[in-house]
C-alpha cells in the first residue's frame, strides 16, 4: 500500500496547483496545442445542445481522470463546462481513502500522480494565454514550446501558436481580413508582422453570430521567453452582406515560455 506521507504529500500539491488554476485569469481547462496544427485553421463545431445546458450550471465535479480529459479534449468549444477542479480532488480522495486493496490503491496513487502532471501543463497554459473581447470578437490565444524543432545552443526557440476567435455579436457577421503581430523576446528581439498582412493561414473567414474560428502558426525567437500581442482586421457585414465598419480585434500579450530553462538575469 501506499505511505500515507506519499499519499498527503500527492494531495497537497493538487491542491496547491488547483487552487492556482482556479485563480487564473479566464479559468477554463484547455486544450493542449499540437504542432500539427501549425498552419491550418477552420471552423470549430458548437457544442451539443445538452452540453450547452450543462455549462449553465453550477461548476461541475469531476469523478475521474478520464472524464477530466474529455473535458479537456473539449475545451476548444467556447462554452466548455465550468469546473470545480479543488472540490474534484477533494472528493476523488474522501473516496480512495476507503479503498483496501493493494493494486486497486496503487492505480489510483498512479493516477494522482497523472493528475498532477496534468494540473502543470494547465497551469502553463494558462500562464501563456490571454482572452480579449473587442467589440463583441473574443480572441483567446496559447502558445507552447516546441521542444523537438528547437536549437538552444544555437539560440533558436520555437513556439507554436493557437488563436481562437468567436463573434459574441448576435445580429452582425464579421470577416477577418488580415493581422499584425510583434514577436519579442527577453533579449530584446524583435520580430514584426507588418500591419496589413492579409488573412489568417490563408483564409479570410466570415464568421456568422455565434461561430467560432480557430488557427494555428509560429514563431522562433533567440530566447527561452518572449511575448507575443498584436490584432486582427476585421470588417462589419451589413444586412446586405456588404462591408461595412472596418475595425481591429485585440489580440492581447501572451507569453512565450519554454520550461526548465533559466530566464535572462
Amino acid at each position: 500500500m501506499p505511505s500515507t506521507a506519499t499519499v498527503r504529500a500527492i494531495y497537497r500539491c493538487l491542491l496547491r496547483d488547483a487552487r492556482e488554476l482556479q485563480r487564473t485569469p479566464h479559468f477554463n481547462i484547455r486544450r493542449e496545442l499540437q504542432l500539427e496544427q501549425w498552419g491550418a485553421g477552420g471552423f470549430v463545431e458548437p457544442l451539443p445542445a445538452q452540453e450547452e445546458k450543462q455549462s449553465a450550471n453550477d461548476p461541475r465535479v469531476l469523478t475521474s481522470l478520464d472524464e477530466f480529459r474529455r473535458l479537456r479534449d473539449n475545451a476548444f468549444r467556447m462554452e466548455s463546462p465550468s469546473v470545480d477542479v479543488v472540490m474534484s480532488i477533494r472528493m476523488a480522495f474522501r473516496q480512495n481513502m476507503q479503498i483496501s486493496d493493494q493494486k486497486a490503491a496503487s492505480a489510483k496513487l498512479d493516477e494522482a500522480i497523472e493528475a498532477l502532471s496534468e494540473l502543470s501543463d494547465q497551469l502553463l497554459l494558462a500562464r501563456c494565454s490571454s482572452v480579449t473581447v473587442t467589440d463583441g470578437i473574443r480572441i483567446e490565444a496559447s502558445s507552447k514550446y516546441v521542444q523537438s524543432h528547437s536549437n538552444p545552443a544555437s539560440n533558436i526557440y520555437r513556439f507554436t501558436y493557437r488563436v481562437t476567435i468567436t463573434n459574441q455579436n448576435e445580429e452582425c457577421s464579421v470577416q477577418i481580413l488580415g493581422r499584425q503581430y510583434t514577436f519579442e523576446s527577453e533579449k530584446g528581439q524583435r520580430i514584426a508582422l507588418p500591419r496589413n498582412s492579409p488573412g489568417i493561414v490563408g483564409a479570410t473567414p466570415l464568421l456568422a453570430p455565434g461561430q467560432t474560428f480557430e488557427y494555428a502558426s509560429g514563431v522562433d525567437i533567440d530566447a527561452p521567453r518572449g511575448s507575443v500581442t498584436g490584432c486582427l482586421h476585421a470588417v462589419r457585414k451589413t444586412e446586405g452582406d456588404d462591408d461595412g465598419e472596418l475595425f481591429d480585434v485585440l489580440v492581447s500579450k501572451f507569453a512565450l515560455v519554454a520550461p526548465h530553462t533559466p530566464s535572462k538575469r
